[in-house]
């Protein structure tokens, strides 16, 4: 076992401990290694709620109240925004992420 391995079955096992419940458990043991897969390509890891991610304008912030999943394309009605729903949700995602960071670089008194 080389020493990468060693040291993800060292935290996979922590994590286990720390985390009973099984879904919880594999979210962490997830986000443990990709919090690791980061630094080795030298970024960071920013963790998102992606809630309403897909019901929400990336143009306008308009939320819809309902957006079934059998509706491929965003439509906003206020600013008329038409767009497939998984790119519309990843462009408010990476907004979500990099406004994260941008608040952790202010509070830290780091350029952004």
């Amino acid at each position: 076992m080389n020493p990468r391995e060693e040291e993800d079955k060292h935290y996979k096992s922590v994590v286990y401990k720390l985390y009973p419940n099984s879904s919880q458990e594999k979210i962490m043991v997830e986000t443990v290694g990709l919090r690791f897969k980061a630094a080795e390509a030298g970024t960071t890891l920013i963790l998102v709620d992606p809630h309403n991610t897909s019901r929400t304008c990336s143009m306008c912030g308009n939320v819809k109240s309902e957006l079934p999943l059998s509706m491929r394309t965003y439509h906003c009605e206020c600013c008329g925004m038409v767009m497939d729903r998984d790119w519309n949700a990843a462009i408010n995602i990476l907004y979500r992420g990099l406004n994260t960071q941008t608040l952790r670089s202010a509070v830290n008194g780091q350029p952004v």
